[in-house]
């Protein structure tokens, strides 16, 4: 699970530099949150993509060195709901070849998206030793034919029934994980062009999430998909989906850090 990660706010402005016209806008400061380098669902985030032609990302500190000529885009966190409503922020890399909504990104549409951290939480009443369950990914049904098709959502579904997490008012506790090295996280993503009418369309992007390794386990059983050296060259190139598979697994212990913080949502 990744409901939250952030860029400080120097590495905003390093990718910034790097972009022009109305991406570099959507990269703006976000003013009226408690940390303005947040990235939430719905925000327009950097993601890195395969460019044949594009600038080299010098300057930017702690972004590891890629082998294939990347680009700088800014796509929104989220694709939109089939159901259409909310928007599907994670996907499980068990599945990402299986299900309709993400088997052809999977397969063309493959980036990174850079990030200093990511954020999970847990009650304040509980042991750090007991990991939080996962949300199930919903089942999705769509057309990759322009726009999805829509379905009523299930009775198991997540969108028809009340969770927990809905209902508890308890205080949480705040964890930030980063990287042991200090370097960039890089975390594997798929987006899409979508057309959400005849005049609008959004590029969006979601998260792969696999298993937690022994870093993330105490607080959730879910993490983002974490890329090193050779394996982010070959997410962005044009590797056939058969040597993408070894990848879809969570990196090695003692690759992270945890940091508590303070309660809050």
């Amino acid at each position: 699970m990744c409901g939250r990660f952030y860029v400080s706010e120097a590495e905003l402005d390093d990718f910034a530099a790097l972009i022009d016209g109305i991406d570099k806008d959507l990269l703006k400061p976000r003013p009226n949150r408690a940390s303005d380098t947040d990235i939430v669902p719905g925000d327009f985030a950097p993601v890195l993509v395969s460019m044949p032609e594009t600038k080299h990302l010098d300057g930017i500190a702690g972004l590891p060195v890629l082998s294939v000529p990347v680009g700088i885009r800014v796509f929104s966190w989220g694709f939109p709901s089939p159901q259409g409503k909310g928007r599907i922020i994670n996907t499980r890399a068990e599945s990402v070849t299986e299900k309709p909504l993400f088997r052809l990104p999977f397969a063309s549409h493959r980036c990174l998206v850079p990030a200093r951290g990511f954020y999970e939480w847990s009650d304040a009443n509980e042991s750090d030793e007991s990991p939080l369950p996962a949300a199930e990914d919903e089942p999705l049904q769509m057309s990759m034919e322009g726009l999805f098709s829509v379905s009523p959502p299930s009775a198991k579904s997540p969108a028809g029934r009340q969770t927990d997490s809905h209902k508890r008012k308890q205080p949480r506790i705040r964890h930030r994980f980063y990287r042991t090295d200090g370097r960039m996280l890089l975390m594997a993503g798929i987006y899409w062009n979508f057309r959400l009418s005849v005049s609008e369309s959004v590029i969006a992007f979601t998260i792969l999430t696999t298993a937690a390794n022994s870093d993330v386990s105490p607080v959730h059983d879910r993490m983002p998909l974490l890329l090193e050296e050779k394996e982010r060259n070959m997410w962005l190139g044009a590797a056939r989906i058969e040597t993408l598979l070894p990848f879809l697994v969570p990196p090695r212990d003692g690759t992270l850090c945890r940091e508590r913080m303070q309660s809050g949502s």
